[in-house]
Order: C-alpha cells, then structure tokens, then sequence
C-alpha cells in the first residue's frame, strides 16, 4: 500500500496539474501571446536557476509552474516544502514562474522573488510573499511589502530594489511562462 508521503505527494501533483491545466485555458482563453522563446522548450524546463533545490543531479525532477499571486499555489507551498525536507536528498525540485493575466501583481511578486534569488534567499522570499499575498495581491502597489520582507531576510535593500526592477527578471519570468 502506498505510504502517505506518496499520497500526498501525488496529490500535490494533482493540484499543480490541475491549477497549470486552468491557467492554460485561461491563456488561451485570453488569446494571450506568449513570449517568443526558443522552439526547444526542454531548454525553458532546464535552465540554470537558482530557482532549484535538492539533489541537483536525480533522475527524478519535480518542476512546479505557479503564480505568486494564487491562492491555490500559495496554498500547496507549504506542502511543496514539505517534500522536500522528506525527498530533497533523492529529488530535485525547481520553480518556474507562471503569472496569471488576472492577477495583476503576480509580475510584481515574480520579481521579488528573483530579486531575492539573486541575493541566494529565492525559496525563503517565496515563502513570504505567498504568506502575506493578502497584504499586496490588490494594492496598486505591493513594492513596500516585498522591501519589508527582503529587509526581515536580511537582504541588501539596494541590490534588492535594483534587481526588482531589473529587466533580467523579467526575462526569466517570461522564459519561464513561455
């Protein structure tokens, strides 16, 4: 019988299948137009980031596309750390940005995560941004409540802001929902 890691972690997989199913209907939907990538989307899923943790090198690789400003995605965070401490020696996990176009601070949220990433604090910003989504998922603008994060983790408020309004985020973020 199935241990109740496995089912938990297969219904995570469930939900992110089932919220990256929903978000692309709702793209097409939209008749939104993606960025222009390379045809070669195996390069998208497997470009350097520091968007990934665990065991770098597992055959076993969970790739999660979420948007910073969903509830559902915020909801199934603590659950993605979760298999993690249990599986990071075995699996590799990576985050991938899917911002939603009705959400509109998911870019915002995106960035700082990045922004944070760059100062090697991506996963812990994460956290925090989906804990306070809703302080800042409706205001016209949720800049102020990511510095106050980036400052509780300590980071580089300069750099920080730099890099959130940095147009090399932005471009990873595009990659990454294209």
């Amino acid at each position: 019988s199935m241990t109740k890691e496995v089912k938990m972690f297969l219904g995570v997989v469930a939900v992110v299948i089932v919220f990256a199913g929903i978000g692309f209907l709702l793209l097409k939907q939209q008749n939104a137009t993606l960025p222009q990538v390379s045809s070669d989307k195996s390069e998208a899923l497997t470009r350097s980031t520091q968007n990934i943790r665990g065991k770098l090198d597992s055959a076993i690789k969970v790739i999660e596309f979420a948007d910073t400003q969903c509830p559902a995605c915020a909801a199934v965070n603590p659950l993605m750390d979760e298999l993690f401490k249990q599986y990071g020696d075995r699996v590799s996990f990576t985050f991938r940005h899917f911002p939603l176009p009705m959400h509109k601070n998911a870019y915002a949220g995106a960035d700082a995560t990045e922004a944070a990433g760059e100062q090697g604090k991506f996963w812990e910003m994460l956290a925090k941004v989906y804990e306070t989504q809703p302080i800042w998922a409706e205001t016209s603008d949720p800049a102020p409540t990511y510095q106050k994060l980036a400052e509780e983790l300590g980071l580089n408020l300069e750099q920080f802001n730099k890099s959130y309004t940095g147009k090399i985020n932005r471009k990873r973020i595009d990659q990454d929902k294209a």
